[in-house]
């Protein structure tokens, strides 16, 4: 069964401002090779994850009653210099993405 989504006019207007779409978001966290992190704030998590498109995006998001609540979606690219090392040390074997392709490390 596919994870369920929590829209409404708030969350998709916010992800909108970062030009990112909902059926984006929704494709990076359930995108099978996305990595995952603790973002230590009130709950909620994190994903870079690709889009079909091969768009690399950095999601926060919350669980709520068995649904998934996109808080932010963004381009992972501004961020790859602070969050590409710690990902690459928590997470070694899938560390080196690329915002143009779709690259993956290997052991």
């Amino acid at each position: 069964m596919p994870p369920e989504f929590d829209w409404d006019a708030d969350n998709e207007e916010h992800i909108s401002r970062h030009d990112v779409a909902s059926y984006e978001a929704e494709e990076a966290m359930t995108d099978p090779e996305r990595v995952g992190f603790d973002v230590h704030d009130k709950g909620k998590k994190g994903i870079v994850g690709h889009t079909e498109d091969g768009r690399l995006l950095f999601v926060v998001y919350v669980v709520r009653d068995s649904m998934y609540r996109v808080i932010t979606a963004r381009d992972f690219g501004p961020y790859r210099a602070i969050l590409g090392g710690l990902i690459s040390v928590l997470f070694l074997p899938v560390a080196a993405v690329s915002y143009a392709g779709r690259e993956r490390a290997v052991d």
